[in-house]
C-alpha cells in the first residue's frame, strides 16, 4: 500500500532554493545532503509545511527542471499572499476555497524566475 508520495524538484541554487520556499513560502528545512560538505551545491534537501514534504534537488541527473507541484490549501487570504508573492502581485483573479493553485502558482524549479523578487 502506498502511503504517500514526496515530489522531487530540481533547483540549479539550494542556497536561493531554501530561502525561497522556507522564508518566502513557510516550509521547514528537515534534511540537507551535500557530496562535498565544503560546497553548497550539488544539495538534496527535504522540506516539509503541514505535513507535506518537498525535496529539492541540484544533482545532475535528480529531477526535471521546469517541474510543478500543486498544492491545495484551506486559507484562501493565505493563497492570494503566496500566490501574489510568487507572482510579483501579478495574482489579481479572486480565489474561492477549495480551488486549486494550479496556474496560479506552480512552485516550479525554475528559480531565476524569482530572483531579485
Amino acid at each position: 500500500m502506498i502511503k504517500f508520495a514526496i515530489p522531487l524538484l530540481h533547483v540549479s541554487d539550494s542556497s536561493l532554493a531554501r530561502a525561497f520556499y522556507c522564508d518566502k513560502l513557510g516550509f521547514r528545512h528537515e534534511f540537507s545532503h551535500r557530496a562535498d560538505d565544503t560546497k553548497p551545491d550539488p544539495c538534496y534537501m527535504g522540506l516539509t509545511r503541514d505535513g507535506v514534504w518537498l525535496n529539492l534537488s541540484s544533482f545532475s541527473g535528480d529531477g526535471v527542471s521546469g517541474g510543478v507541484v500543486n498544492l491545495i490549501v484551506d486559507d484562501v487570504d493565505v493563497r492570494r499572499e503566496v500566490v501574489g508573492h510568487f507572482n510579483g502581485g501579478e495574482a489579481s483573479r479572486r480565489m474561492t476555497e477549495g480551488e486549486t493553485l494550479q496556474g496560479d502558482i506552480a512552485l516550479a524549479s525554475n528559480l531565476e524566475r524569482i530572483r531579485g523578487r
